[in-house]
């Protein structure tokens, strides 16, 4: 997070996973990460941060980032090692 001119890392707080979508997109070298618009609509999709909406719709379009069965995103939801393992090896597969 950020506070004026500083920056702070907090290395002990959890990330949610529009966190974890707002920096994958910004590491991933493709342009569909980044890009806004066809991605799947997700129930709650009012529930996204605008910071993060582009990021969401780019990755969920590309196929690195998926909802739950339910059709949910879940963007404020603790994001798991399983969860942001499977991402990065997406984003991996797709700059390769």
């Amino acid at each position: 997070s950020q506070s004026g001119d500083k920056l702070f890392l907090r290395p002990q707080q959890y990330i949610t996973r529009a966190e974890a979508a707002a920096i994958l997109a910004r590491v991933s070298p493709s342009r569909a990460a980044t890009a806004a618009g066809s991605g799947p609509a997700f129930k709650d999709a009012a529930d996204v941060p605008a910071w993060a909406a582009q990021a969401v719709d780019g990755l969920s379009q590309s196929g690195v980032i998926n909802g739950y069965p339910d059709g949910t995103f879940r963007p404020m939801n603790t994001i798991t090692r399983e969860e942001a393992a499977a991402m990065i090896l997406r984003v991996m597969e797709r700059t390769q």
